[in-house]
Protein backbone atom coordinates (compact mmCIF):
# COMPACT_ATOMS: atom_id res chain seq x y z
CA UNK A 1 0.00 0.00 0.00
CA UNK A 2 1.41 3.59 -0.72
CA UNK A 3 3.11 5.26 2.09
CA UNK A 4 -0.05 7.58 2.50
CA UNK A 5 -2.50 5.28 3.52
CA UNK A 6 -3.20 4.65 7.53
CA UNK A 7 -1.91 1.29 8.71
CA UNK A 8 -3.40 2.19 12.48
CA UNK A 9 -6.90 4.08 12.97
CA UNK A 10 -8.22 4.58 16.16
CA UNK A 11 -11.12 6.75 17.64
CA UNK A 12 -12.43 7.95 21.09
CA UNK A 13 -15.00 6.14 23.02
CA UNK A 14 -17.33 9.05 22.31
CA UNK A 15 -16.05 9.68 18.20
CA UNK A 16 -14.69 13.28 19.46
CA UNK A 17 -11.12 12.22 18.53
CA UNK A 18 -10.18 10.25 15.48
CA UNK A 19 -6.18 9.28 15.08
CA UNK A 20 -4.95 7.66 11.51
CA UNK A 21 -1.25 6.69 11.44
CA UNK A 22 0.44 5.79 7.93
CA UNK A 23 4.20 5.45 7.26
CA UNK A 24 4.46 9.44 6.28
CA UNK A 25 1.93 11.38 8.57
CA UNK A 26 -0.24 11.41 11.27
CA UNK A 27 -3.70 12.94 11.46
CA UNK A 28 -4.94 13.90 14.44
CA UNK A 29 -8.76 15.39 13.66
CA UNK A 30 -11.63 16.43 16.39
CA UNK A 31 -15.33 16.08 15.61
CA UNK A 32 -17.76 18.77 17.48
CA UNK A 33 -21.40 18.01 18.20
CA UNK A 34 -23.61 20.70 17.39
CA UNK A 35 -25.08 21.31 21.38
CA UNK A 36 -20.97 21.76 21.82
CA UNK A 37 -19.15 24.81 23.03
CA UNK A 38 -17.15 25.20 20.25
CA UNK A 39 -14.34 27.44 21.89
CA UNK A 40 -14.03 25.29 24.20
CA UNK A 41 -13.68 22.40 22.25
CA UNK A 42 -11.27 24.22 19.99
CA UNK A 43 -9.05 25.35 22.92
CA UNK A 44 -9.00 21.47 24.77
CA UNK A 45 -8.05 20.53 20.86
CA UNK A 46 -4.96 22.72 20.82
CA UNK A 47 -3.86 21.83 24.25
CA UNK A 48 -3.83 17.93 22.89
CA UNK A 49 -2.01 18.91 19.34
CA UNK A 50 1.01 20.31 21.84
CA UNK A 51 0.76 17.83 24.02
CA UNK A 52 0.79 15.38 20.69
CA UNK A 53 3.24 17.57 18.84
CA UNK A 54 6.11 17.62 21.86
CA UNK A 55 5.17 13.30 22.11
CA UNK A 56 5.99 12.88 18.70
CA UNK A 57 8.91 14.94 18.81
CA UNK A 58 10.48 12.70 21.14
CA UNK A 59 10.22 9.76 19.14
CA UNK A 60 10.38 11.03 15.27
CA UNK A 61 11.45 14.27 13.57
CA UNK A 62 8.62 16.74 12.46
CA UNK A 63 9.60 18.07 8.39
CA UNK A 64 5.98 19.07 8.38
CA UNK A 65 2.78 19.91 9.80
CA UNK A 66 -0.32 21.20 8.81
CA UNK A 67 -3.51 22.66 10.28
CA UNK A 68 -7.01 22.36 8.85
CA UNK A 69 -10.30 23.79 9.85
CA UNK A 70 -13.54 22.72 7.86
CA UNK A 71 -16.53 24.85 8.34
CA UNK A 72 -20.31 25.65 6.66
CA UNK A 73 -22.19 28.02 5.83
CA UNK A 74 -26.23 27.60 5.99
CA UNK A 75 -27.74 29.33 2.92
CA UNK A 76 -30.57 28.75 0.24
CA UNK A 77 -28.29 29.75 -2.79
CA UNK A 78 -24.56 29.26 -2.62
CA UNK A 79 -23.56 29.33 -5.93
CA UNK A 80 -25.25 33.00 -5.61
CA UNK A 81 -23.12 33.92 -2.71
CA UNK A 82 -20.14 32.05 -3.87
CA UNK A 83 -20.16 33.86 -7.53
CA UNK A 84 -21.12 37.36 -6.06
CA UNK A 85 -17.99 37.05 -4.00
CA UNK A 86 -15.72 35.35 -6.56
CA UNK A 87 -16.70 35.25 -10.25
CA UNK A 88 -17.19 38.15 -12.31
CA UNK A 89 -21.05 38.59 -14.40
CA UNK A 90 -19.80 36.13 -17.51
CA UNK A 91 -18.99 33.42 -14.99
CA UNK A 92 -22.19 33.82 -12.95
CA UNK A 93 -24.54 31.55 -14.08
CA UNK A 94 -22.83 27.78 -13.08
CA UNK A 95 -24.34 24.56 -11.56
CA UNK A 96 -21.54 24.06 -9.69
CA UNK A 97 -18.88 26.18 -8.22
CA UNK A 98 -15.19 25.16 -6.42
CA UNK A 99 -12.38 27.59 -5.35
CA UNK A 100 -9.05 26.85 -4.45
CA UNK A 101 -6.97 30.02 -3.28
CA UNK A 102 -3.61 29.60 -1.38
CA UNK A 103 -1.18 32.38 -0.79
CA UNK A 104 2.27 31.65 0.79
CA UNK A 105 4.28 32.94 3.14
CA UNK A 106 7.14 32.74 5.12
CA UNK A 107 7.80 32.30 9.03
CA UNK A 108 11.73 31.95 9.99
CA UNK A 109 12.47 30.83 6.14
CA UNK A 110 9.41 27.88 6.08
CA UNK A 111 6.92 28.17 3.16
CA UNK A 112 3.52 28.13 4.66
CA UNK A 113 0.63 27.40 2.29
CA UNK A 114 -2.49 29.05 3.13
CA UNK A 115 -4.91 27.54 1.11
CA UNK A 116 -8.81 28.41 1.19
CA UNK A 117 -11.20 26.63 -0.34
CA UNK A 118 -14.70 27.00 -0.87
CA UNK A 119 -17.10 25.03 -2.67
CA UNK A 120 -21.07 24.40 -2.41
CA UNK A 121 -22.62 21.53 -1.67
CA UNK A 122 -25.37 20.01 1.21
CA UNK A 123 -24.99 19.24 5.17
CA UNK A 124 -26.46 16.99 6.97
CA UNK A 125 -25.99 17.22 10.46
CA UNK A 126 -27.29 17.25 13.68
CA UNK A 127 -27.87 21.11 13.86
CA UNK A 128 -28.78 21.42 9.79
CA UNK A 129 -29.88 19.80 6.77
CA UNK A 130 -29.38 21.27 3.20
CA UNK A 131 -27.96 23.70 0.83
CA UNK A 132 -24.10 25.37 2.12
CA UNK A 133 -20.80 26.81 1.10
CA UNK A 134 -18.23 24.77 2.55
CA UNK A 135 -15.08 26.25 3.75
CA UNK A 136 -11.52 24.74 4.51
CA UNK A 137 -8.53 26.01 5.34
CA UNK A 138 -5.24 24.42 5.03
CA UNK A 139 -2.39 25.74 6.30
CA UNK A 140 0.59 23.65 5.91
CA UNK A 141 4.38 24.17 5.49
CA UNK A 142 6.25 22.93 2.55
CA UNK A 143 8.50 19.73 3.04
CA UNK A 144 11.83 20.08 4.00
CA UNK A 145 14.88 17.59 4.25
CA UNK A 146 15.68 18.71 7.63
CA UNK A 147 13.33 18.48 10.84
CA UNK A 148 11.59 21.95 12.36
CA UNK A 149 12.72 22.74 15.60
CA UNK A 150 10.41 22.40 18.21
CA UNK A 151 10.46 26.37 18.85
CA UNK A 152 9.55 27.03 15.44
CA UNK A 153 7.11 24.07 15.40
CA UNK A 154 4.85 25.59 18.28
CA UNK A 155 5.35 29.28 16.65
CA UNK A 156 3.98 27.78 13.39
CA UNK A 157 1.02 26.03 15.27
CA UNK A 158 -0.05 28.86 17.81
CA UNK A 159 -0.13 31.12 14.79
CA UNK A 160 -1.99 29.02 12.22
CA UNK A 161 -4.38 27.49 14.73
CA UNK A 162 -6.54 30.09 13.70
CA UNK A 163 -8.36 27.70 10.52
CA UNK A 164 -9.90 26.53 13.74
CA UNK A 165 -11.60 29.17 14.02
CA UNK A 166 -15.47 30.28 12.46
CA UNK A 167 -14.96 33.45 12.79
CA UNK A 168 -11.30 33.62 10.94
CA UNK A 169 -12.54 31.53 8.25
CA UNK A 170 -15.90 33.75 7.40
CA UNK A 171 -13.60 36.70 7.59
CA UNK A 172 -10.87 34.64 5.35
CA UNK A 173 -14.13 34.16 2.68
CA UNK A 174 -15.50 37.11 2.46
CA UNK A 175 -18.41 36.35 4.68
Amino acid sequence: APPEIPRVIGNSSFGQYSLNVSLNRVDLLRNYASNEDFDLGTNEFKRICNSFIVNCMQKQKITRIGIVGNFFIHCNNPNKIISELYLNDKNKDNDEISLRLNKKTTIKDVTINNVLNINQGNVSASNYAGEAVLVQLDYNTEPKETPLDEALLFSIFSEKSEAYSHQHAMEKCGL
